[in-house]
């Protein structure tokens, strides 16, 4: 059959048969996908006969037509969590419990987060306008972006998926979603799901290789959401530039961990084995080589050996706790192979390799003093994404700062030390997307902080509160009277006086502000210095209640005026 024409902004004839939008989507034609995605705000309100308020409500995962359903997805469905668990461990070889950790409970976290404050989110502010603008009202409202697109990596399928989806349906959008197609059982798992739990005309789920993703990138986006490799990255900020399509890259690098000779030697090994060998090493912010102070190297070297056999065992390939390198990824196993034989005189620890399984063992490369063969090695050209540690000892914390510095910036960074002087230069001195210190990995996972790199690690980011504003545009409004006393200065002619008052109005732009917070402090001031006074002669419980109740009423006032301003000269 004829291939559907795609629905662009201003073609007010086109539309999509809503049989389309009811194929069954784990296999559904990309082209026809997209049908879904491409249905902006306005469309969907034209389709629905409804207002952009209904429009939004079916879209929220906080109204009452998605919030359940939203979770009991994410909750009180045993039998999705098993079939996403089995996919991930189809695909990376991941146990229950470690499909839990990094996929599944993130999730549950990053929805419950979003619902207990999605209406904190979604309030615009009113705020006093300046003085060039007095006797006006200024509101800063979150509005969607549209249609977006989420293309998600084969390391965390499930999590770095559906994460920024949650962001992306509380901010209001409608979205393709574009798993990996390196890991197939889950992308098939989710296009099983995903219409089951959300609406099939704003969402949808494309499967599929290189090809998909390039006719997706193709098509006109409000909003594109890519995580995965540096190379990728490009080609998608360049597919979005041709459309002026603003692009959040979630990329990597070699997030180095610097260990400081005052540091915990034992407490850094143990944290630093769990994050390098998590997920078989495929992790973006995974320490990916460690600089050790000479003075501690063969200590912490020793206790790396020591954390690993502790973690996983004496056979690491018996355990159900160590994962596998990606099965369906042509070509990682093998340059990982080529990675570990090339460094093979390095090796303290690991270098068990078996193809035919996606299995390396955990492996620690240790470089000692030899900065010639550890920058010449080839685990220190790319990013490792996979059980592969180096190891390399430094003179000082100066010399591994200035190691890590000459490098792009790091999507993560890390340093174990005790000491405060350290902790001080590495935060002044290391730029990087996030910082840990005596810890890794774990600060992806706080709600209240954004992820996202920098540099050549990405742009932009997400999680909680910056997952809305990640999908999010927040539009200013000034409403005004028609009239104001002050007008007649803003028309020529421009006598001395006007010219005056003009300039300072615009060399002070908040001197309205500073006037109506130093009135409500004014207020609340004379409240308390009335109760004092009056409370030397009068009953004194009497009437320091009586002014705790008028400044509570002077609260109550203001917040019902400007609800009520909202409601009525914005509509929210």
């Amino acid at each position: 059959s004829a291939e559907p024409r795609v629905v662009r902004r201003g073609d007010s004839e086109g539309r999509v048969d809503p049989a389309l939008l009811r194929l069954p989507h784990s296999r559904i034609p990309s082209n026809v996908a997209l049908h879904a995605a491409q249905l902006t705000a306005a469309q969907l309100r034209q389709r629905a006969g409804g207002d952009e308020d209904e429009v939004r409500d079916r879209v929220h995962p906080g109204g009452e037509v998605e919030e359940e359903p939203a979770q009991g997805a994410a909750e009180d469905d045993p039998e999705n969590q098993a079939a996403l668990c089995a996919a991930l461990g189809q695909d990376l070889g991941k146990s229950q419990w470690e499909a839990e950790l990094t996929e599944t409970t993130q999730l549950v976290g990053e929805i419950n987060e979003a619902l207990g404050r999605l209406g904190e989110w979604m309030r615009p502010d009113l705020s006093v306008p300046s003085v060039s603008n007095f006797g006006g009202v200024c509101c800063v409202s979150p509005e969607p972006l549209g249609a977006v697109l989420i293309i998600a990596p084969w390391n965390y399928p499930l999590n770095l998926l559906l994460g920024p989806l949650v962001g992306a349906i509380a901010a209001g959008n409608v979205v393709v979603m574009k798993p990996s197609e390196y890991a197939p059982a889950t992308a098939d798992a989710i296009a099983g799901l995903v219409p089951k739990y959300l609406d099939q005309d704003c969402f949808s789920v494309v499967i599929g290789g290189a090809g998909e993703s390039k006719r997706l990138l193709a098509q006109r986006w409000d909003k594109v959401f890519y995580t995965g490799g540096i190379g990728v990255g490009r080609a998608v900020m360049r597919s979005a530039a041709e459309h002026l399509t603003p692009v959040t890259l979630e990329l990597g690098g070699k997030s180095p961990c610097i260990v400081d000779a005052s540091a915990d030697v034992s407490n850094a090994a143990r944290r630093v084995v769990w994050g390098a060998f998590l997920n078989s090493g495929q992790t973006c912010v995974r320490p990916d080589y460690v600089l050790c102070h000479a003075d501690v190297y063969d200590v912490f070297v020793t206790k790396l050996v020591q954390e690993i056999a502790r973690q996983y065992g004496k056979d690491p390939h018996a355990t159900p706790d160590l994962g596998r390198v990606v099965r369906s990824h042509p070509g990682h196993m093998g340059s990982l192979d080529v990675m570990v034989r090339a460094s093979s005189r390095f090796v303290v620890h690991g270098g068990d390799i078996r193809p035919s399984e996606n299995y390396i063992s955990p492996t620690v490369l240790g470089y000692a003093s030899d900065r010639e063969a550890f920058e010449a090695s080839p685990a220190m050209q790319r990013e490792i994404f996979g059980p592969i540690l180096p190891v390399f000892a430094v003179q000082s914390l100066d010399e591994a700062i200035a190691m890590v510095r000459a490098r792009e910036f790091p999507l993560a960074a890390y340093l174990f030390t005790a000491s405060w002087d350290s902790r001080r230069k590495f935060a002044s001195q290391v730029e990087a997307g996030g910082v840990a210190v005596n810890d890794v990995i774990l600060h992806v996972t706080e709600h209240d902080m954004s992820f996202g790199g920098r540099g050549m690690s990405g742009m932009g980011g997400y999680h909680g509160k910056s997952g809305f504003d990640c999908f999010t545009h927040y539009r200013s409004t000034l409403i005004k009277l028609p009239f104001t006393f002050y007008e007649f200065m803003r028309y020529p002619p421009f006598s001395p006086l006007k010219k005056f008052i003009m300039r300072l109005a615009l060399r002070f732009p908040s001197l309205v502000k500073h006037s109506a917070l130093g009135t409500r402090l004014a207020v609340r001031g004379g409240f308390l210095l009335a109760a004092i006074w009056w409370s030397r002669t009068q009953h004194f419980a009497l009437i320091w209640l009586s002014a705790v109740a008028s400044m509570v009423a002077y609260d109550v006032v203001a917040k019902v005026f400007r609800a009520l301003t909202l409601w009525l000269l914005v509509g929210r």
